[in-house]
């Protein structure tokens, strides 16, 4: 599977790493509880959106590999 992936859970929050070359298009986020998440781009700093486990996909594009974190919106306040 292109890109390849990693997950994991840490203090209610889910982090994702996605490697290849270059890359454009959708991932999906597994692994996600119920309510929605806010994504963020932990290396470049910046907000992607937010996503729930019903629509857990998400566009990014990156070179190398991209640091997603999602955090449940209740603990994002």
């Amino acid at each position: 599977d292109r890109p390849e992936a990693h997950a994991m859970s840490k203090d209610g929050a889910m982090y994702y790493s996605f490697y290849a070359a270059d890359f454009s298009g959708p991932v999906q986020l597994r692994g996600l509880g119920a309510g929605r998440y806010r994504v963020r781009d932990l290396f470049n700093e910046v907000d992607l959106g937010e996503v729930d486990a019903a629509s857990d996909t998400l566009d990014v594009a990156f070179e190398r590999f991209v640091l997603l974190q999602a955090i449940p919106m209740a603990a994002a306040t």
